[in-house]
C-alpha cells in the first residue's frame, strides 16, 4: 500500500485477520491459502519486519485450518515448526495446551488409518515437552476428552486399555 512515497507494509495483525477469514471458511483449499499467507508473513519477519513475528495467532489460525480439514500431517508438521521457532528464541510461538488440542482435533477429523499412534504421539510429546523444557502446555479436559474419543474409535484391546487410562484422567481431572 502505498501514501506518497511512503508503502505501509502489512503486520502480523493484518496477516491474522485474513488468516482467520480463511481458516473459517468452508473452501476446500482453506488450508493451502492459510499456509501461503502464513508463510508470506514468516518471510516478512526474516526479511526485517519486525512487525510480522510469528506467535501463537498466527500459528492458531493455520492449526484451525489444518484441524478443519483433518490433515494431521499439516497439525504435525506445522506443531514442529512452531516449536523449533519457540526453540530458536521466537518466545512468542511457544506452544499451548490449546496448540496440542488442535493438532489432536485434526487427528479425530482425520481419515488417516494410523490416527491413534499420531494422538499418543500428541499426547507423549506434550508431556515430554513439559517434562523437558517445563513448556507449561499440559493436558486440559479438552486434551482428554479428544484422547478418548480418537480412541473409542480404534476398536482393539490396546486402544480400550489406553481409553480407561484416559477415562480415569478425566474423571480424576473434573473432581479437582
Amino acid at each position: 500500500f502505498e501514501m506518497g512515497d511512503r508503502v505501509a507494509e502489512p503486520t502480523k495483525f493484518h496477516y491474522a485477520e485474513v488468516l482467520a477469514a480463511w481458516a473459517n471458511s468452508n473452501l476446500p483449499n482453506r488450508y493451502i491459502k492459510c499456509r501461503e499467507i502464513f508463510d508470506r508473513a514468516s518471510r516478512a519477519y526474516q526479511n526485517g519486519q519486525e512487525s510480522c513475528q510469528p506467535d501463537v495467532a498466527l500459528y492458531g489460525a493455520v492449526f484451525q485450518a489444518s484441524s478443519r480439514a483433518g490433515d494431521v500431517d499439516a497439525a504435525e508438521q506445522l506443531l514442529q515448526q512452531m516449536l523449533a521457532d519457540y526453540q530458536c528464541g521466537n518466545y512468542l510461538a511457544k506452544p499451548t495446551t490449546a496448540v496440542f488440542n488442535a493438532v489432536l482435533l485434526a487427528c479425530l477429523r482425520s481419515q488417516s488409518s494410523n490416527v491413534t499412534e499420531k494422538a499418543l504421539g500428541v499426547y507423549h510429546m506434550m508431556m515430554h515437552l513439559h517434562k523437558t523444557e517445563n513448556l507449561g502446555a499440559l493436558p486440559d479436559e479438552r486434551t482428554l476428552s479428544l484422547l478418548v474419543e480418537i480412541l473409542s474409535k480404534a476398536h482393539s484391546k490396546e486402544a480400550a486399555e489406553k481409553t480407561n487410562f484416559f477415562v480415569a484422567e478425566l474423571a480424576r481431572f473434573r473432581r479437582h
